[in-house]
């Protein structure tokens, strides 16, 4: 899944049909389609990312039952909507999950999901540029690229696009007539929020069949404003800021300026350097994936990733009845790149501002420089505590690292970290040998 040559398999409809019979695929398709299409078809060649997957679903499907089959969809449509139902039904279901994995009892208070005014925003997008182009300075200083893949680095970079905060084009979430037309067709239920969600998906789903055959809207964002993430999409080359995660401990207008490239200037060097991971760098600054780099920097690339592989898989979590499980180096490694790339870029970009703007220590911090502010705000920005079920369940499925290897791995590979705490060379947190790709 983490390479996107080999999860790029172009397959005849019929031929897939004929290789997993077990399920009508062909009439599922089919059935999706909305009616009044407008002419729309099932598609004649569809891409199979996971090849094998469908090899061992159509074992499991020979020793399962019908009854067994349907009463799975059920509970996985149950579960799937029960957010949409009355208080005592999610209570219920937040219990269940609580108590199974991940220890929430409490809903959150909406206050917690508002950003601040189009000012704000604009003032985000200045803090992206900072760190973009301490990204692209970056790129003349590493010395394993050979100039005719780092002139096509530079050209990639600066092909990425920007978005901040919220879409003010498709639509624009600042006009209320752009609203309006994005939502032509959405009917409320004025008296049910789950009869509203039920249509709104028959909606959404008319809408996206609407675009097949169509031009791609790049000015489309994939996440809603009040989303506590960020993304970068290799195809369409943007990094994406949603308002959502603009927002404390990441990032707060009023904070001096080494929390905030500690927090949220760390996440947006982290999407920018997804565009040059392990997966990232198979496609070019345009989106499409083609390979763009020399074969001896290529393999000076590899080369250089079995380090980061071999240092987080030294890390573990403690699951169930005190079993220890190491992390995947070779699963996190796209995200372990973005953790490290992030980290130094957005700290380069901090120490270029301070060149001219410093700011001031924190009253009663008077101990901590701000390059250690930086990095206190870099490791409280992924504080968390699990339960062990939830962490056992995350460190097979989830391609980013456990919050302490995502922390001590990056500062354990950064002569920045080392530098402000003065750590001894050999020690611990300052290993004499270092992962360095970005």
């Amino acid at each position: 899944m983490q390479d996107p040559v080999k999860s790029y398999n172009p397959t005849k409809l019929s031929d897939f049909q004929t290789q997993n019979p077990y399920i009508d695929w062909i009439g599922v398709l089919e059935s999706l389609i909305p009616n009044g299409g407008g002419g729309i078809r099932s598609p004649d060649t569809i891409i199979v990312r996971t090849p094998e997957y469908f090899e061992k679903l159509n074992t499991v499907l020979t020793n399962v039952t019908l009854l067994t089959l349907q009463e799975y969809f059920v509970i996985q449509y149950v579960t799937s909507r029960v957010y949409s139902l009355d208080d005592a039904s999610r209570t219920a279901n937040r219990k269940m999950n609580g108590e199974i994995s991940s220890g929430t009892s409490v809903e959150q208070p909406r206050w917690r999901i508002c950003f601040g005014s189009e000012t704000e925003r604009t003032r985000a997008e200045t803090f992206l540029k900072t760190i973009h182009d301490a990204w692209l300075n970056r790129i003349p200083q590493i010395t394993w690229l050979d100039d005719q893949t780092r002139a096509k680095a530079i050209e990639k970079v600066n092909l990425i696009n920007h978005k901040v905060g919220y879409s003010v084009i498709s639509p624009d979430l600042r006009n209320p007539s752009s609203i309006q037309e994005y939502n032509a067709g959405l009917s409320v239920n004025k008296t049910s929020f789950y009869e509203t969600e039920v249509t709104s998906s028959v909606w959404y789903s008319n809408k996206m069949w609407k675009k097949v055959g169509q031009p791609i809207d790049k000015d489309e964002w994939l996440m809603s404003p009040q989303t506590v993430n960020a993304y970068y999409t290799p195809n369409s080359n943007e990094i994406v800021i949603p308002a959502g995660i603009l927002q404390s401990p990441f990032y707060n207008i009023a904070y001096p300026e080494y929390l905030n490239y500690g927090g949220i200037g760390m996440v947006i060097g982290h999407e920018l350097t997804h565009a040059f991971d392990s997966s990232g760098r198979k496609y070019d600054g345009k989106g499409n994936l083609e390979d763009w780099w020399t074969n001896a920097t290529s393999a000076q690339f590899e080369e250089k990733t079995k380090c980061f592989i071999d240092q987080y898989s030294k890390f573990n979590v403690t699951g169930p009845d005190n079993k220890v499980i190491p992390v995947n180096g070779k699963l996190t490694l796209g995200e372990n790149l973005a953790d490290n790339g992030g980290l130094s870029a957005s700290f380069l970009a901090y120490r270029k501002i301070q060149e001219t703007k410093p700011d001031p220590v924190l009253q009663g911090l008077e101990h901590l420089s701000p390059d250690a502010l930086f990095f206190v705000n870099f490791g409280r920005v992924w504080c968390r505590k699990q339960r062990e079920k939830i962490a056992l369940q995350m460190i097979f499925t989830d391609e980013h690292s456990p919050s302490t290897a995502r922390v001590n791995g990056v500062v354990q590979n950064s002569p920045y970290f080392a530098e402000t705490f003065k750590c001894p060379a050999g020690s611990p947190m300052n290993p004499v040998k270092k992962c360095d790709m970005w």
